[in-house]
């Protein structure tokens, strides 16, 4: 009886298993027989982190203390080594949330504006990082601090329906 038992409750786990991963398949919009099984599971662990609250709140927090630190570059007048240090981590925090995302909405990443700025965020901060003395690509990596607007639901309708209504005003 016991065996039957372990038996029953090892089948019960590999149902909840498969339900888990058809759930996470329904989120992605996908079916599981579409996708090859090497990559789903990259693409269902990818949509996990992405989705997951700490994800978000880590992001946030990482988010504001650039903002900071971006402050402090500005306010002093000649750069710092830890400062640098610094603006290189963010940029590789930044540079890994952008694939995470890529990875687990795919054609889906494209339409979303949020996602597609910070990946052009990305993009410029691994340009500017490259040519520093490039002073129209320091003017678009000011553009990070917006990457606080778009973390939290209600600044993002806000700013989703100024940039509606811009076009109809000019």
């Amino acid at each position: 009886i016991k065996e039957r038992e372990k038996e029953v409750k090892k089948s019960a786990e590999a149902a909840q298993e498969l339900v888990n991963t058809r759930v996470m398949a329904q989120k992605l919009s996908i079916t599981l027989r579409s996708r090859p099984k090497e990559n789903f599971w990259l693409r269902a662990v990818a949509c996990t982190v992405v989705t997951s609250s700490l994800y978000r709140n880590l992001m946030l927090f990482i988010v504001l203390v650039d903002c900071v630190v971006i402050a402090m570059r500005v306010s002093m007048d000649k750069e710092s080594v830890a400062l640098l240090a610094l603006h290189i981590v963010f940029l590789l925090f930044y540079s890994l949330e952008t694939v995470l995302k890529f990875i687990a909405y795919r054609k889906k990443f494209f339409k979303h504006w949020d996602y597609v700025l910070d990946a052009l965020l990305v993009v410029v901060g691994l340009f500017h990082f490259g040519f520093p003395d490039a002073d129209a690509i320091s003017f678009l990596y000011a553009f990070r601090p917006l990457r606080v607007l778009t973390r939290t639901s209600s600044t993002k309708v806000i700013l989703e329906s100024t940039f509606s209504v811009m076009p109809k005003i000019y």
